[in-house]
């Protein structure tokens, strides 16, 4: 990614308003170590044609940083996490950029807190509407990487706009309680097999 940063930097990259791309893709990325943060990779066709407050003929690196803080705006305001029913507070900041098929996309650090009340007995969801409104075929990726979590294991999940929100992180009592059971078959399959193992043995 740093290599893609210096060449904007350098060659004076931009992306033209006259290219279109074929599908409107977002790449969502959420890691159960990180549980609040969120990686937003948007392109930035999208970026240029629907967040910038005024259409600009080309979006350069240094066009793209001046109305970062404007984009962000947009980003918190169609994106909804919430810890059960209480919405949190987010906010969003300009990290750098990536590609996708040689096409270029911004990537965006999307953070929040959620109410202290909300309490970790309540799950945390992701409902995101961004370019819906623009572009009815938009479309985003999440990916979940949620090592040990019995209740919801890692997984991709394309977002549409007739989607429900998305759980990112499930309540801890229940996490819990799926990782005790499996934790308690694990046990008994091993009691079964280790059962089995001493019969062998006494008959020869």
């Amino acid at each position: 990614m740093k290599r893609v940063v210096i060449a904007i930097l350098l060659y004076g990259f931009a992306v033209n308003t006259a290219f279109s791309h074929e599908a409107s893709t977002s790449y969502l990325y959420w890691h159960s170590e990180q549980p609040n943060t969120l990686r937003l990779d948007l392109a930035l066709t999208d970026v240029m044609l629907h967040l910038t407050p005024e259409t600009p003929p080309q979006l350069t690196w240094v066009e793209l940083k001046n109305q970062a803080d404007a984009i962000a705006r947009h980003l918190v305001s169609d994106i909804v996490i919430r810890k059960g029913q209480a919405a949190c507070e987010l906010e969003a900041e300009l990290s750098g950029l990536t590609e996708y098929a040689d096409e270029s996309f911004s990537v965006w650090q999307v953070h929040w807190q959620c109410p202290q009340e909300a309490g970790i007995f309540q799950p945390t969801t992701l409902d995101y509407r961004l370019l819906f409104n623009e572009d009815s075929l938009h479309r985003a990726v999440l990916t979940r990487h949620a090592p040990g979590m019995w209740l919801l294991p890692s997984g991709i999940h394309v977002l549409k706009p007739d989607s429900l929100p998305s759980t990112l992180l499930p309540p801890v009592s229940q996490n819990a309680a799926y990782g005790v059971l499996a934790a308690l078959l694990t046990a008994g399959v091993l009691l079964i097999v280790r059962i089995r193992r001493l019969s062998s043995r006494q008959r020869a």
